[in-house]
């Protein structure tokens, strides 16, 4: 019998924590040099947020950069990957309203780097 998916998925965290956070942290991928950090700051200080919710997975960078900006940092539990609709429905969930999606490009890449939701609390 095979493990489930949460589990399966936390054993694959826990084998490439170390490196992830080595690639992060010594800039070797070439994307998030040239194009994902830069426009996920970008996204946060475009709305001047005083306090962002963090649906993504890392290893911290984004909440020490956001920190040094002054900007307030929360992160939900679970923290692994997810599906669009399911970081859409989270979203709603935390009370947040989608604004807009982003999707940066590497000069030279046909493809998006990654992915980027800009939403507000709702008014509701």
């Amino acid at each position: 019998m095979s493990d489930p998916p949460e589990a399966r998925i936390l054993h694959c965290w826990t084998v490439n924590a170390a490196p992830w956070i080595e690639a992060i942290r010594s800039g070797s991928i070439q994307s998030r040099k040239q194009v994902t950090d830069r426009a996920v700051v970008d996204a946060v200080t475009s709305v001047h947020a005083a306090r962002v919710l963090d649906i993504g997975c890392g290893e911290g960078w984004l909440a020490r950069a956001l920190t040094a900006r002054g900007v307030a940092f929360t992160e939900p539990a679970p923290w692994y990957f997810r599906t669009v609709a399911s970081w859409l429905s989270m979203l709603g969930r935390c009370g947040f309203e989608l604004l807009e999606c982003l999707e940066p490009t590497a000069p030279g890449a046909s493809r998006p780097a990654s992915v980027i939701f800009i939403g507000r609390r709702s008014r509701a």
